[in-house]
């Protein structure tokens, strides 16, 4: 496990993004929390939430402490946060640790003073009230409960300008609610309605709510596409990308797990990497990315271009940098052999995913088994240098 670690830029993105900055967020956001587990928590499934976190006491104590320093240097006000089950029938408070720090500290919300929520004693702030009974409800998927709140924000403000806004938000998740199964012939429209309306409207009205409201979206068509198998005319319509958009990368495995198509698809292998590196699971996304690049150089390199990831871009710059000759395709193609000559130790890892087929990485594969064996390179060497004097040239200078 990498050692975690929090510093003021990341709170920063969070405050820009949402407005708060909250440890469980981050937890979830890093993945040392999945959303499946989180989801499970606040539907009262699971009684602690701390027992499914990724690391341990002693890291947790350690991200509370750095967390506490850099919302300081922020100048950033605290408080706390409670939570309680998503349920209409019994809206129990949640525990995140018996521990009573971790307890204490995972739930507090860190806001910039001037957000934070002004409760005059000399003022009438029901309406405040109101409307954050609202958002706290959308969030919580208790659509009913927002839809009386609704009701009392109106009479108080009938011309309160999120009024309508409020209400589309509230009608479409009584929609999903009562309709939690899509038909497939009505998939395409309906993820063209989350994507294209309900989620931005989401991210504006609700804030750090949006993701609980938008991943009960997400999670129904999800369940919808189970067992459907991938179709290249609509990449979107699958399980797969449902559970991207949560983002639930252990729930990404395991639907790609059984695909027949995974080892021979693009789109696929890319969602696989993707899934690994959020998942910590380093070495088997760089295998993944040599993979893809031998199936699909140019799709390989757009993505990568277009979509790049903390893990693969330092790798895809570092490439680069060592190309002191005119682009062309083959080059791009030793990439793969790049990767081996960075993170030798990836040798051990091989036989968890299909064999690679490039010349070039396999030579360059061999070559540093011989290096560790302390054998004679000069053979292989003389290979690689037949395949390209480039190639030879990435192994030397590793």
């Amino acid at each position: 496990m990498k050692k975690t670690n929090i510093d003021i830029a990341q709170i920063e993105h969070f405050l820009a993004q949402q407005g708060s900055f909250c440890l469980i967020d981050w937890l979830l956001k890093e993945n040392y929390l999945s959303y499946s587990h989180y989801e499970a928590w606040r539907y009262g499934k699971e009684v602690l939430l701390d027992h499914n976190l990724s690391i341990d006491d002693k890291e947790i104590n350690k991200i509370i402490k750095e967390t506490k320093n850099a919302c300081k240097q922020l100048n950033l006000s605290s408080q706390q946060q409670d939570y309680y089950t998503w349920s209409s029938s019994k809206n129990n408070k949640l525990t995140i640790s018996r521990q009573q720090t971790i307890n204490t500290e995972l739930g507090i919300q860190w806001l910039r003073p001037q957000d934070l929520p002004q409760l005059d004693l000399f003022m009438d702030n029901t309406e405040v009230i109101t409307e954050n009974r609202i958002l706290d409800a959308l969030g919580g998927r208790q659509f009913e409960s927002a839809q009386k709140a609704l009701s009392q924000l109106t009479e108080l403000n009938p011309n309160q300008k999120k009024l309508g806004e409020y209400q589309d938000l509230i009608n479409y998740g009584l929609y999903i609610s009562n309709n939690p199964t899509v038909e497939k012939t009505t998939l395409s429209e309906e993820l063209a309605g989350l994507e294209n309306e309900v989620s931005p409207l989401a991210h504006t009205i609700l804030k750090h709510n949006a993701r609980d409201y938008l991943a009960f979206a997400w999670r129904r068509l999800s369940n919808s596409l189970e067992n459907q198998t991938f179709n290249q005319q609509q990449p979107k319509l699958h399980q797969s990308y449902m559970l991207m958009q949560i983002p639930d990368w252990q729930g990404v495995l395991s639907s790609l797990a059984d695909d027949k198509q995974l080892f021979t698809t693009a789109v696929l292998l890319h969602r696989l990497a993707l899934a690994y590196e959020a998942t910590k699971c380093d070495n088997e996304a760089l295998l993944i990315w040599c993979l893809l690049m031998e199936m699909d150089r140019v799709y390989c390199e757009r993505i990568i271009e277009e979509q790049p990831t903390p893990l693969i871009n330092p790798l895809w710059q570092d490439f680069w940098e060592t190309d002191d000759e005119e682009y062309d395709g083959e080059y791009l193609g030793f990439f793969p052999a790049f990767i081996f000559t960075k993170i030798p130790g990836l040798i051990h890892h091989l036989g968890n995913f299909p064999t690679l087929q490039q010349p070039a990485t396999l030579a360059v594969i061999e070559a540093i088994k011989i290096h560790q064996q302390q054998g004679d390179e000069v053979p292989i060497r003389k290979k690689m240098q037949d395949i390209s004097p480039a190639l030879l040239k990435l192994f030397i200078n590793r």
